[in-house]
């Protein structure tokens, strides 16, 4: 009998090969080695979508999501049930568990949500512009405490991109690992559930985001759409990887931006929903 490491490499060879029933069937038997790995049921659900088994994937996502809530993870599985809700929109488990959880957490809301990206009808305009200069960067919460050497060689990796109002700056469901920093300019974020658009967020200056994809590896879950003639810095995964191996404490942000907005969308997504 192999021991997990070696069981999970397997994993990995039949998921680059595409073998998914292989792939379950593997995933099955870690799951009597570690029945209190979310990731097991997560990566299962995974496979099962891949095999157009969207009942299954969904029992398995469930599986997931009540060991990290018992865990205590309740934003992770508050994403979670919202991905369910993508595959059935009508899963009435978990539209009763969004409802439980968020009550539950209604007097808990971070003060990191107002760095996300403002309610969309609450954006003002900024005075003063994010521009690419060292020391602007360096007031960014994200890359605050680096030095003045360190924020210059930051600023290398930066890539300056531009978009025109209406064009899509990020697809949702299109694969990707970048984060994004809005330099000047102002983008709103939507998603889609049921075949309904959704607007989760408007970002303006020095607002973050893309940090769900570079943290989960998932396909981006919302769109970015340009409002106005916006500018950006892109920063690609070696990069930002590079930067967090340097400075853990860019990826302890990073998941808490990701924490926060994953309550943010999942507070607004059931606002729509809601008959």
């Amino acid at each position: 009998m192999k021991n997990k490491e070696e069981l999970w490499e397997d994993y990995s060879d039949l998921v680059k090969k595409e073998r998914w029933n292989k792939v379950i069937e593997l995933l099955y038997t870690i799951s009597s080695l570690e029945p209190k790995n979310h990731l097991v049921y997560l990566r299962m659900g995974d496979a099962y979508q891949k095999t157009g088994q969207k009942e299954m994937a969904v029992s398995s996502y469930h599986k997931a999501a009540a060991i990290l809530y018992k865990e205590g993870f309740k934003d992770k599985t508050l994403a979670l049930y919202k991905m369910i809700l993508k595959i059935d929109t009508d899963d009435s488990v978990s539209l009763k568990r969004l409802d439980e959880i968020l009550k539950e957490q209604e007097t808990l809301r971070p003060a990191t949500i107002s760095a996300l990206g403002k309610p969309m009808e609450e954006i003002e305009p900024v005075e003063e512009p994010f521009t690419s200069e060292s020391g602007a960067i360096g007031e960014l919460s994200l890359f605050s405490g680096m030095s003045a050497e360190e924020l210059s060689e930051l600023k290398g990796k930066l890539i300056p991109l531009s978009f025109q109002s209406e064009d899509r700056i990020v697809e949702e469901g299109d694969s990707g690992d970048s984060l994004f920093i809005i330099k000047k300019g102002i983008a709103k974020v939507i998603t889609h559930i049921g075949g309904k658009e959704i607007g989760l967020a408007t970002l303006s200056d020095g607002d973050i985001f893309g940090e769900v994809a570079f943290l989960t590896g998932r396909p981006r879950t919302a769109s970015v759409i340009a409002s106005t003639d916006i500018e950006v810095f892109e920063i690609g995964r070696a990069d930002l990887e590079e930067l967090t191996g340097k400075y853990p404490r860019i990826s302890e942000i990073l998941q808490g931006f990701y924490e926060s907005r994953v309550q943010e969308t999942v507070q607004r997504v059931k606002a729509e929903l809601r008959p």
